[in-house]
C-alpha cells in the first residue's frame, strides 16, 4: 500500500506493474483505474496464470502478461506509471522509454553489497531517454532473475593457511557497523559484496570480496 501512494495514481492513467506475484497490486490498481488501464507482468507463467485466476474470480480484469518484465510492455506503451516489486541492479532502459515524459518509475534498486536496497522515485525527463529521481526508504525484495549475482566462491580469494602478505589492521567498527550502513556502503564500494559469520562465542567475522573482474581482492574484520 505505502509503494501505490508513492506511485501517485491518479483516474484516466495507465500503469505498468513487474513482478504480479499474487496479483493484490495489480487488483488494487485496476479497481481504481480500471481494468484496462493496468498491464501486470510477471516472468513465472505459473505464477501469471495463479493471479489472473484470483483476479478473475473477484470480477477484476487487469491485462497478466508472462514474459521477462526487464524488457516491459512494448505494445501497452506509453505508460503514465511502471511499478516493480522485483530488485534491479540496473534501470532497464526500456522501462524509461515506455513511460511518457513527466511519467513515474517506481522500484528498489541497490548494489551487490548487500540485500538492503532503497526505494527509488525516477521522474522521466523531457528527452523520454533518461529518468532521475530520489530514494524513499530501504527495502528488501527479491532480486530479478537476469540480474541476480553469482556469490563469490570462498576458497577462490581466500587461501588456507592466510598468505604471509596479509596485512593487518585494527577498527573501532563492527559487524554490525556494516549491517546498519549496507545501502550506503555499497554506493561507495559498488564492485564488492559482504557477509557475515557469528559464532556461537559470541564473536563474527565480516567478509569483504571485491567483485572487479580478475581481482579476487578481499578483507576480513573479526
Amino acid at each position: 500500500m505505502t509503494m501505490l501512494r508513492d506511485l501517485e495514481v491518479e483516474p484516466g492513467m495507465k500503469v505498468l506493474e513487474i513482478g504480479t506475484g499474487t496479483g493484490w497490486n495489480a487488483g488494487l490498481l485496476a479497481h481504481r483505474l480500471g481494468a484496462r488501464n493496468v498491464v501486470t507482468v510477471d516472468i513465472d507463467e505459473n505464477v501469471a496464470t495463479a493471479a489472473r485466476t484470483k483476479l478473475y474470480a473477484q470480477r477484476l480484469h487487469p491485462t497478466v502478461v508472462a514474459c521477462d518484465g526487464l524488457g516491459g510492455d512494448p505494445p501497452g506503451a506509453p505508460y503514465d506509471r511502471l511499478i516493480a516489486t522485483c530488485a534491479l541492479r540496473t534501470v532497464p532502459t526500456a522501462w524509461i522509454e515506455q513511460v511518457r515524459p513527466g511519467g513515474i518509475i517506481l522500484a528498489p534498486w541497490g548494489t551487490p553489497f548487500s540485500n538492503r536496497d532503497a526505494l527509488v522515485r525516477l521522474v522521466v525527463d523531457d528527452d523520454g531517454k533518461s529518468a532521475s529521481g530520489d530514494f524513499l526508504r530501504e527495502v528488501e525484495f527479491v532480486k530479478a532473475r537476469a540480474q541476480r549475482d553469482r556469490w563469490p566462491r570462498h576458497a577462490e580469494y581466500v587461501p588456507d593457511p592466510w598468505p604471509a602478505t596479509v596485512r593487518e589492521s585494527t577498527t573501532g567498527l563492527g559487524p554490525d557497523d556494516l549491517t546498519a550502513g549496507a545501502f550506503v556502503l555499497g554506493l561507495v564500494v559498488p564492485e564488492a559484496t559482504h557477509t557475515v559469520t557469528r559464532n556461537d562465542d559470541g564473536s563474527a567475522t565480516a567478509w569483504v570480496y571485491s567483485l572487479t573482474e580478475g581481482d579476487r581482492s578481499w578483507a576480513a574484520v573479526s
